[in-house]
Formats: structure tokens, sequence, C-alpha cells
């Protein structure tokens, strides 16, 4: 064999052999970094439990974001959701003539963490419909439609959402859907903006 042969040889080997020894130390680097994250964080709690320790919570909440929740009567909203669940008072059914809630809920042990998810679907018609400051929110649609009865307004919703190809409502959302797709945006920023506002590390989740 010629010598420029054994030298593209050892060239070649070399290469392979580095290519090797990164790609074992790579997921390890990963791993361990993952690993002190996760040991730092575990650290930060003071009631750190390396034998586990139960929690509580609630990972299925509706607010008066969701179509089909009668919370929208006396507009609970995820803020709300999360203060009742580490335990503040929130207003509650029944109401009285003026559709004003005359009743009060509160938690009797607050919850370790709480997970609001309301519907995507109808987020921008639900905001559309109950925010007074919305272009919509005086239209015939809303007013006489979803806003008039309860169950009503359910149906309407529903009986789209069950159709095997669904479209939203020309009437209140344009041609295209987008009117109610730009309006879903504000509510479901919302939905984030109070978890991160509620989440308390060590404590609330």
């Amino acid at each position: 064999m010629s010598s420029l042969n054994i030298w593209n040889a050892l060239l070649v080997t070399s290469i392979l052999l580095m290519a090797c020894d990164r790609s074992e130390r790579s997921p390890q680097t990963k791993g361990s970094k993952e690993e002190s994250a996760s040991k730092q964080s575990a650290i930060a709690c003071e009631n750190n439990n390396h034998l586990k320790t139960a929690f509580f919570g609630d990972l299925h909440v509706h607010t008066s974001y969701s179509f089909d929740a009668p919370a929208y009567q006396i507009n609970l909203t995820p803020s709300d959701a999360n203060r009742y669940a580490r335990g503040e008072e929130v207003p509650f059914f029944p109401l009285d003539e003026d559709g004003v809630a005359i009743g009060r809920a509160k938690i009797d042990r607050p919850l370790d963490f709480l997970a609001v998810t309301d519907h995507g679907e109808f987020l921008g018609e639900w905001h559309l419909c109950t925010v007074p400051s919305s272009p919509k929110f005086d239209s015939d649609f809303c007013r006489d439609r979803f806003r008039a009865d309860v169950r009503a307004g359910l149906a309407l919703m529903g009986r789209v959402i069950s159709m095997e190809s669904p479209i939203r409502y020309e009437e209140l959302c344009g041609e295209d859907g987008r009117i109610c797709h730009q309006h879903a945006s504000t509510p479901w920023r919302a939905i984030q903006e109070a978890a991160n506002r509620s989440n308390d590390p060590c404590e609330f989740t």
C-alpha cells in the first residue's frame, strides 16, 4: 500500500473516531444538564420529599370563556378560577332578578394545582357575543340568538361543532371566519396570563 493510501486511511479513521466520540458525549452532556436543572428545581422547594408527596388539584375547569359553561352568566374568569382554587371566595349562583350572582362559593381546602381548560372552539364567538366592547356585541346574532337564552346559545354552538364538516356562523365571523379567529386571541392570552400570575412555585401550580 502506498504511503498516500496509508495517510488517507488514517485520516478517515481519525474523523470517524472523533464523530463517534462526539455523538456519545452529546446525550450525556444534555442529560446531565437536565438532571442538574431538575435537582435545582427540587432543592428550591423546602417541602421537597424524595419519597413522593401527594398533591391535589383539578385538571379540567371551564370558566365563562367556554360556550357551554353557565359560568358566563356571572362572568367567572380564569383569574376567578385560580382564586377559587387557592381558597378565595367567588360569586356564584343563584342570580337575582337583575342577573347578579348573590351566592358565594369557597373551597374548604385550597388546591395544589389547577388547569383551566376552556374550549378552544368558539373562543372568538364567545368574546364577540359577551364582551360589550366587541364589534358584534349588539348584533342580532349575539343579542337574540346567543345571549337571549342559555340553553339556546349552547344548542347554537353545539349544533355546529357536532357537524361532520363544522363551519363558523358567517353573520358573526364573516365569510372567511377571520373576525372570530382574531377575537379568539384575546381570551387565549387572558387564560395564559391568569395562569402565569397565579403560579407560585412550591405553593401553587
